[in-house]
């Protein structure tokens, strides 16, 4: 039986809770090495713990070990340790171990923005941001950014260039890392679709696909609950149906949603009316690209540039 890979999100279901749990302990077990000391301590001194009592945190509650993870003021998650992960995953190519499973991978329009959510943010303020990133290239990103979006807020339009240069980007490579040996396929999607509760002032933040993928939009208030988001609903879940089923997520509705490749940069777009953009933005993704971006920092710590841009991921 072929194996297929499907996306999966433990906040989504609570009988994740136990995964969680163990994860957490791995995370803050090895985090205690190769300079993540501080996170770790900081997390175990939440607890009440020290790091020869790490095994305990697997008696602990999940809520009390997200409320420690939050206090401890850092950031967490897997690293190459060179043993329980030996190799990058996808850098720097895909893994061989996985080259037959094929993969959806993809991002929000405004992804980005849920690690900053600045709603406040007004014109002089994305400007100070963009210097930040892009010194004298600033009013040339912001100009063309405005140009693509002239109604977004100040907030949406950090957030998409942000995304841009952080969770988009990082789709992308992975796509055609997953692409080039030719095996398994790759299907890139681009959600666009602004969730309208709240005002609509978070655009297609990070989360937004959740509802609409597990088709439980009454259990996420970001998503909306009117016609509109129903029918996406309809044809997002349907393509991951399709996927676990088939390995293709083509599904009635949408029409063909081809593999992606180097030459035409399939994307599946959903929104209100979704289709298949070859490179869409593509003017755009090579303009922030062709500024550095800062090196990330170790876990736990953020980078100058990530302090000063509200949370570039």
């Amino acid at each position: 039986m072929q194996r297929i890979q499907v996306t999966y999100d433990l906040r989504a279901d609570r009988a994740g809770d136990v995964m969680l749990q163990q994860l957490v302990v791995r995370l803050a077990a090895r985090a205690l090495q190769d300079g993540r000391e501080q996170t770790a301590e900081r997390m175990l001194a939440q607890l009440g713990l020290t790091k020869d009592r790490v095994r305990e945190l697997q008696q602990l509650p999940l809520e009390t070990l997200i409320a420690a993870q939050g206090a401890s003021g850092g950031g967490f998650g897997p690293y190459v340790d060179g043993k329980v992960i030996p190799t990058h995953p996808f850098d720097p190519a895909a893994p061989a171990i996985s080259a037959d499973i094929p993969v959806i991978v993809g991002s929000n329009l405004h992804d980005s923005g849920f690690q900053n959510p600045n709603f406040a943010l007004d014109e002089a303020g994305l400007r100070e941001r963009a210097k930040t990133m892009f010194a004298e290239g600033a009013e040339k990103v912001v100009a063309a950014y405005r140009a693509a979006d002239p109604r977004a807020t100040p907030f949406k339009l950090l957030a998409r260039i942000n995304t841009d240069r952080g969770t988009r980007r990082d789709a992308i490579t992975l796509a055609e890392r997953k692409a080039a040996p030719g095996r398994a396929p790759a299907y890139l999607y681009l959600l666009t679709y602004e969730s309208v509760p709240f005002g609509g002032k978070f655009g297609s933040v990070h989360g937004t696909e959740m509802p609409f993928f597990y088709h439980n939009l009454d259990a996420w208030p970001i998503a909306g609950t009117g016609p509109a988001a129903q029918a996406l609903a309809d044809r997002m879940a349907g393509t991951y149906l399709a996927f676990a089923k088939t390995g293709t997520p083509t599904v009635p509705g949408i029409g063909e949603w081809p593999a992606y490749t180097a030459d035409r940069r399939a994307t599946m777009v959903f929104d209100a009316s979704s289709s298949v953009e070859n490179a869409p933005h593509q003017d755009l993704l090579e303009l922030v690209s062709s500024y550095p971006v800062a090196a990330p920092a170790p876990r736990g710590q953020a980078s100058e540039s990530q302090a000063t841009a509200g949370g570039e991921e």
